[in-house]
């Protein structure tokens, strides 16, 4: 069924979070889009009575609403508006993904910090103690497994052999897919006592989030790979760190040529208890994105700018010398975003990029 709402009647201000909401009530949700003046709606499920009561109260939650902020945009560049091409050249895409991860290191290694590698998976213990799943639990992907027993592992070949079934033999363990690389920086300092001003580390990896089915798109997947700046110490120095790193990535984006602009932003919560930390992160500026914007009908985020403030180092039992909080912030980059970007701007022949990116990427070679 087809479900018309006009926007006029919407509680909610921000439509890009109500659209988020819809689609997370039921998997049978198949499409919602801005049409005239309406919200329409495709539900193909058979609780129709339960999804509409939901549906209504989504659409009629009176929420309090922070106007984003923007801090800087180039929206006067040229608007571009091209289609690419899906045979683009996997050597370019690979050379951009370590072009864009060298000048990350640049702007990491300014600031002193140091480079950090961390495990895939990531054990209940740490999902608990980071909170990620309990925020966030449409974006978690834990792991199964085959029993390591003789009995269990023969069944599974037979089955195998004879197209059975064998979804059954597999149990879920405690391990989930990492689905950002922050959370280990924490880890490795959990409990510790934090003798530092300011410490900053750098990681850059695979990570894994459930995105749901109508949301994947060119830049936005199920398995991506994450550049993250974590930094630690006071108040006034993580604050200071976060505008010195905005400074720095703003001036990068704009000497590839890229348009866009840096505002204000909120995590994806969903959980109705939650939903008040989208008012308070906008109003605190605790997150800023920096969103590439081609033109009007195109825009996605490559970058965010995070204050987590005390939360994550209370949870960790991190503190200072003298027993005192510790602030936190993290700066995460999207590389595969980063890469869309570029190839949409300027296409896949380096011989129409601007010469900063040409000598840039020459450098990979």
């Amino acid at each position: 069924m087809y479900i018309r709402y006009s926007e006029d009647k919407i509680k909610q201000k921000d439509l890009s979070e109500v659209i988020d909401q819809i689609y997370y009530l039921d998997p049978d949700v198949k499409k919602v889009e801005r049409k005239s003046g309406y919200l329409i709606i495709h539900y193909e499920g058979i609780h129709e009575k339960v999804f509409l009561k939901q549906l209504e109260a989504v659409l009629n939650d009176r929420e309090r609403t922070i106007k984003k902020v923007r801090l800087a945009d180039n929206l006067i560049h040229p608007i571009v508006k091209k289609e690419v091409s899906q045979k683009v050249n996997k050597e370019v895409i690979f050379r951009l993904h370590e072009c864009i991860k060298k000048m990350l290191d640049e702007i990491s290694r300014k600031f002193k910090g140091s480079p950090a590698r961390f495990s895939t998976l990531m054990d209940s213990e740490l999902m608990e103690r980071s909170k990620y799943a309990y925020h966030f639990p449409q974006n978690i992907y834990r792991i199964a497994e085959i029993r390591h027993q003789k009995e269990r592992l023969d069944e599974y070949r037979i089955n195998m052999e004879k197209g059975h079934k064998v979804e059954d033999l597999f149990e879920v363990n405690s391990h989930f897919l990492r689905p950002c690389l922050c959370y280990f920086a924490y880890d490795e300092r959990k409990d510790q006592s934090f003798d530092r001003d300011l410490e900053v580390i750098y990681s850059y990896g695979s990570c894994y989030r459930h995105e749901h089915d109508k949301k994947i798109s060119a830049h936005r997947s199920r398995d991506f790979t994450m550049y993250e700046i974590i930094y630690l110490g006071s108040k006034e120095k993580v604050e200071n760190l976060r505008k010195d790193i905005i400074q720095e990535v703003w001036e990068l984006f704009n000497r590839i040529g890229l348009r866009g602009y840096i505002e204000t932003a909120n995590d994806p919560f969903f959980i109705k208890n939650d939903r008040n930390r989208i008012a308070f992160q906008r109003a605190a500026e605790m997150k800023y994105e920096l969103i590439f914007s081609p033109n009007e009908d195109l825009s996605f985020s490559i970058g965010s700018f995070n204050l987590v403030g005390e939360v994550l180092t209370q949870s960790f039992g991190i503190k200072g010398k003298q027993g005192e909080n510790v602030s936190s912030g993290c700066t995460a980059f999207g590389v595969d975003r980063w890469v869309e970007a570029i190839l949409y701007t300027f296409g896949d022949n380096l011989e129409n990029w601007p010469t900063y990116l040409r000598e840039r990427i020459g450098d990979e070679k």
